[in-house]
């Protein structure tokens, strides 16, 4: 390159290299870096453990709701058993019960609850004061009935004989009778009042191994009071459900019945 060239080349600026003003300072950089960084995850630690409390106890409250769930569902068809098993037709009040409708629901209730228990038995039957009846079957309505006692059932097979002279009722202590069960398809709450739909299969041996087919659904409406449940109404679609109610009540004392309440 000519003397010329040289003078017309532009000059390269050189850019200093940069360098701490103190040596110093490039260890304390490094040392605030790490601290933001574990600050930042023992952050991101805190937020994983907050995550992770909340799914257990979102999943504890899930597991929570479905066993109350499944225990308010088994309490529901504990309460509509027995209307079931006596073949109970619609009604729209507990008041609207034949005294043989409302007897044969309380008797069933104390079979089905397993009160049968309390009470002494021979030859398989117990024997249960009047009084006792009445009472099981005020509970299981809300009501303060007092009805005329008999001999109630819907045929010779199951009926439940009244003692007039011992105001008693001896109850089998295991009913060889295979009644309708139900199912419970659906609930709708509103407060303590409770809308329950239900289909019903008549009960049958296990051997049978088929299951039984639905021979009814009712719909019950129940209230919750002080723990247990009250029914108010209850709604069939059951045809025949008038006949069965009458079946229920035996001959009277012009037919001959010698069972029935003087």
């Amino acid at each position: 390159m000519s003397a010329a060239e040289k003078a017309s080349a532009p000059e390269r600026v050189r850019t200093p290299a940069k360098h701490p003003a103190n040596p110093a300072e490039a260890p304390e950089k490094r040392r605030k870096t790490r601290q933001r960084e574990t600050v930042f995850g023992l952050v991101l630690l805190v937020l994983s453990v907050i995550g992770i409390c909340t799914l257990v106890q979102r999943g504890m409250a899930f597991a929570a709701a479905h066993k109350n769930g499944a225990a308010e569902k088994a309490a529901l068809t504990q309460c509509i058993l027995p209307l079931t098993l006596a073949d109970t037709p619609s009604f729209e009040s507990p008041d609207a019960l034949t005294d043989e409708q409302f007897l044969t629901a309380a008797v069933w209730a104390m079979i089905a609850d397993g009160k049968l228990a309390d009470y002494p038995a021979d030859a398989g039957l117990c024997t249960v004061p009047a009084s006792d009846v009445t009472a099981a079957g005020n509970a299981r309505f809300g009501t303060v009935r007092q009805p005329e006692h008999r001999t109630v059932g819907f045929h010779e097979l199951i009926r439940f004989y009244y003692d007039p002279d011992q105001q008693c009722y001896f109850l089998p202590v295991q009913p060889q009778y295979l009644g309708n069960l139900p199912e419970i398809t659906a609930c709708t709450a509103e407060q303590d009042v409770y809308c329950v739909k239900a289909v019903c299969r008549p009960d049958q041996p296990a051997w049978a191994g088929t299951e039984a087919p639905v021979v009814k659904q009712a719909e019950f409406v129940l209230k919750r009071s002080g723990g247990a449940w009250r029914i108010l109404s209850m709604k069939t679609d059951a045809p025949d459900a008038d006949e069965n109610a009458a079946s229920q009540a035996l001959p009277d004392e012009a037919s001959g019945g010698e069972q029935t309440n003087q």
